[in-house]
């Protein structure tokens, strides 16, 4: 008998502490507090939430079915528009014959071996004055400079108030005269001021020149060369012609085919010319070519005379 009465108040105590543990549980214990938007009345069917781990996260409004979500970029589509393409490795240097100096774009600083020319010479040069470009003769001259600790030691002048964008040198196409300009790129001093356009050719690129009656339209292309490597082409049209100025490899990091210096009639034959810059695979390296239409092969709209480069880091 007193083991049944024992027995009797042990399972009674029992009872009584679990009841009074799952009101403590479910009605005075706090609940953690949701972000505001969560609730239970939401019409969400998953919400993205940022979890500890700063890993993406999918959670329902019940708190179940939970979720990771690998975060993924996605690329836009390559879309080849121009095959066949010749492979890098067919293309045969040039040597020009016209020579050309960067000075507004690259900056009148140089190491003595990539100095081209020498005091005293008379080079054509590339001015803006009052707005307005022109070519106009002009001696230069070479000045040496201390400036050992940027390896930069040779810097050129000219007797003109002003600097030429560029200084060129048996460019027998060319004349003294005005020059129309369709655009000029604004130094990098200019480009941090509003409403500055650099015309960088990335990737989709599209840009339209009149010049006379006809209209010019540079486009940067994707393309496979003949190998199926893939490229970003610059591409210059007008009517039904069209020619590859440019290419380089396809990066999906986003790389650009180069820059527009300068846009005009430069041989003044009524035809575009162009300047430009191209895309830099070395550090601190700079290159760039003169482009002009009077004298393109047969078929072609332009063609490359003149290029200037320098040395990287």
């Amino acid at each position: 008998m007193i083991i049944l009465k024992t027995l009797g108040i042990f399972f009674l105590t029992f009872i009584i502490g679990n009841f009074f543990g799952l009101i403590f549980k479910f009605v005075l214990e706090p609940k953690p507090e949701l972000p505001k938007f969560l609730n239970s009345n939401s019409s969400i069917e998953k919400l993205k939430l940022r979890g500890f781990n700063n890993e993406d996260v999918w959670i329902k409004p019940d708190n179940t079915n939970v979720q990771k979500v690998s975060e993924t970029k996605i690329e836009p589509p390559f879309k080849p528009e121009i095959f066949d393409v010749p492979d890098f490795e067919e293309i045969v240097e040039t040597k020009f014959n016209v020579k050309l100096i960067d000075v507004f774009e690259y900056g009148n600083s140089y190491r003595k071996e990539e100095v081209i020319a020498k005091s005293g010479e008379t080079w054509l040069g590339l001015f803006e004055e009052n707005g307005k470009f022109k070519l106009k003769q002009t001696k230069v001259k070479v000045r040496s400079e201390s400036r050992e600790n940027y390896g930069w030691d040779v810097t050129i002048k000219v007797n003109n108030k002003t600097e030429p964008k560029i200084l060129l040198k048996n460019a027998k196409s060319l004349r003294e005269g005005k020059v129309e300009t369709l655009f000029n790129r604004h130094s990098y001093e200019e480009a941090e001021r509003p409403n500055v356009e650099l015309l960088s050719l990335n990737q989709g690129f599209v840009q339209k020149f009149q010049l006379g009656d006809r209209e010019y339209t540079f486009r940067v292309k994707e393309g496979l060369t003949k190998s199926k490597r893939k490229i970003l082409a610059l591409v210059l049209e007008t009517g039904n012609e069209s020619q590859i100025i440019y290419h380089i490899l396809y990066s999906e990091a986003g790389d650009y085919v180069g820059n527009l210096l300068w846009v005009g009639d430069l041989d003044r034959d009524g035809k575009l010319d162009l300047y430009m810059d191209f895309y830099g695979y070395e550090k601190g390296g700079f290159s760039s070519g003169l482009f002009l239409s009077s004298e393109a092969d047969k078929g072609k709209l332009v063609k490359e005379v003149a290029a200037f480069g320098t040395m990287g880091c």
